[in-house]
């Protein structure tokens, strides 16, 4: 696949300056991967797995890097343990976490 075909684009800079500002909602609206579409097409799962994150309350759900780990972002902890016990039920590699606040 050649670099300069690719589109859109994610909003690398963006998605930088969201980060530093600690604006959450900015993240979650810039979360994209040009590879998903690839990856997805040939396994219908990826989009499964991240429509069931959104159904459940997720604020945005992505494909990580080429595949196959899709990941969601939760401001509430309650819809995050739904979408655990919702994807746990079907695919034994679920993990859910916390983000710690602070740096470590």
């Amino acid at each position: 696949m050649n670099g300069g075909n690719v589109s859109p684009r994610p909003d690398t800079a963006g998605m930088l300056g969201a980060l530093r500002a600690g604006d959450y909602p900015g993240v979650c609206h810039r979360l994209y991967n040009v590879m998903e579409p690839v990856t997805g097409g040939r396994h219908p799962e990826i989009a499964e797995i991240r429509d069931t994150l959104l159904t459940c309350g997720a604020d945005g759900a992505v494909m990580s890097g080429s595949g196959p780990t899709t990941y969601g972002l939760f401001a509430d902890g309650e819809a995050a343990r739904a979408a655990y016990g919702a994807l746990k039920a079907r695919y034994k590699d679920t993990h859910l976490t916390t983000v710690l606040r602070g740096g470590v």
